[in-house]
């Protein structure tokens, strides 16, 4: 079983920048991991939202948001 502490020490602006910086900046999983100092599967649930889903939806939301209105 995966420990998901590491999850749980993140905040709403970390999980927000995370994805901002998968998503937008292009860094891989391997740099947000050391970053962020979390495990592979922790970064997986986040970036796919299986983890911290609000997060994840908010950031969506506004990701669609801003390249509807660009």
């Amino acid at each position: 079983m995966v420990n998901n502490s590491d999850i749980l020490k993140l905040t709403d602006e970390d999980v927000y920048f995370l994805l901002y910086l998968n998503k937008i900046k292009g860094l891989p999983f391997h740099q947000l991991e050391e970053q962020f100092s979390l495990s592979r599967d922790s970064v997986e649930k986040i970036m796919d939202g299986r983890s911290r889903k609000k997060c994840y939806l908010g950031y969506m939301a506004i990701e669609k948001h801003l390249k509807e209105t660009a």
